[in-house]
């Protein structure tokens, strides 16, 4: 199964149908052409009661790759960090918490983009990276077009324990350590779906 966020509105490419027990205000095809994509997303975003589009098919990946293919690909990396005592590293920005993460810079290998991206808006150092969590999908309108970026979340570690220092011109306010009830009780409540799924 692959997922595309929308803010808080999925777009699935799944042939299992029991999945859609589950879910309220969905729109389910079985088949698509490319030429209607942008149709489609544009009603998802702006029908306020619609919150999953499913695509019902046999070939997801190459569905998926399909669908895709009709955006410009923005690549982003990051991570979730934990450090010596267990917490994990969260930003808050334009209102909500997030993870660090950031676009790869020509040249940079995803580990590297990762590492320099979470030193650059937290303000830390001593990253290693444990392993390749998951990549998450998202669409959202850069310079009046659609554009989807893939964000390549690597779960870290560090022993760093000097001050966080959020780099405020990238919009980020606060960078703190939480522990689990501090996840479950602020971070989930106000955080992006995709972020739901890496924590």
């Amino acid at each position: 199964m692959y997922k595309v966020f929308i803010n808080d509105k999925v777009i699935f490419f799944t042939k299992n149908t029991k999945l859609l027990s589950d879910m309220e205000n969905v729109l389910v095809l079985h088949y698509y052409d490319n030429s209607i994509i942008s149709m489609l997303v544009d009603y998802l975003r702006n029908d306020d009661k619609l919150k999953h589009l499913v695509f019902l098919t046999l070939t997801p990946e190459e569905d998926f790759i399909r669908f895709k293919n009709n955006f410009e690909l923005i690549i982003a990396a990051g991570g979730k960090v934990s450090n010596a005592a267990g917490n994990i590293l969260f930003i808050f920005r334009l209102g909500k918490w997030d993870l660090p993460k950031g676009k790869v810079e020509v040249g940079e290998t995803l580990e590297e983009s990762a590492i320099r991206e979470v030193e650059e808006e937290c303000g830390i150092s001593k990253l290693t990276i444990i392993n390749h969590l998951k990549d998450t999908y998202h669409l959202y309108e850069l310079n009046n077009k659609m554009v989807i970026k893939q964000s390549v979340w690597y779960e870290m570690k560090t022993d760093d324990t000097s001050k966080l220092i959020p780099q405020t011109e990238e919009n980020i306010t606060d960078a703190r350590w939480m522990n689990d009830e501090e996840i479950q009780h602020e971070v989930l409540k106000n955080t992006y779906p995709s972020i739901r799924e890496i924590i």
